[in-house]
């Protein structure tokens, strides 16, 4: 057995134990989306296509890896938030890194972003996607990440919150006080903080 097949059959024993009521291809493409992260360090989806082990061409995992992506019937709650929870139950016994981030997801479109660093990564955990264009979005999309990302962090956690001076908004700096116990750091990029981890 390849290492590669072994990552892919770990990932979805996991999962089928994690979400037995899911839809089984769904399940199948999820692990394979996994395996090639893991495998490949790379969340591009022509790069974990070259990761999934099996017959099939790397073009026609893409193809199968895309249709997933854009399926209406993946519900995030269901398949995505069970990993972004076990991750910050995971990293919890130190204070968690949130960064937050915008960039362009899409013709026209923009995701703003919600992470957790680990190992110079930002792991998303939540995230809010609107039609616009790149630059400063407003203090309620901003607030609105973060409650999608608080019932999400493990009780009494540290965090520290991170963003550049987009971030650096008196409301959204109200939100977080009056909402939380974190500190935050805004008007640098997180890129200073990754590198002295």
């Amino acid at each position: 057995m390849t290492d590669r097949y072994e990552v892919y059959t770990k990932v979805l024993k996991m999962l089928k134990q994690m979400t037995k009521t899911y839809h089984e291809g769904h399940m199948v493409t999820l692990a394979m989306m996994i395996a090639g992260m893991v495998l490949g360090r790379n969340a591009q989806l022509s790069a974990l296509s070259a990761e999934i082990p099996g017959k099939a061409k790397d073009k026609s995992n893409e193809m199968r890896l895309r249709r997933w992506v854009k399926d209406d019937r993946v519900e995030t709650d269901v398949v995505y938030m069970p990993f972004a929870r076990q991750i910050l139950e995971a990293l919890a016994s130190w204070p968690l890194l949130l960064v937050m981030d915008g960039s362009q997801a899409g013709r026209g479109c923009m995701a703003l972003m919600v992470g957790v660093l680990y190992k110079k990564r930002a792991l998303p955990i939540a995230w809010v996607t609107y039609k616009g264009k790149k630059g400063h979005t407003t203090a309620e999309r901003h607030i609105h990440a973060l409650e999608k990302a608080l019932p999400l962090l493990p009780a009494g956690c540290e965090v520290i919150l991170l963003g550049d001076a987009e971030y650096d908004t008196s409301e959204m700096i109200v939100w977080v006080q009056e909402n939380t116990s974190w500190r935050f750091s805004t008007g640098q990029t997180a890129d200073k903080h990754v590198k002295s981890l």
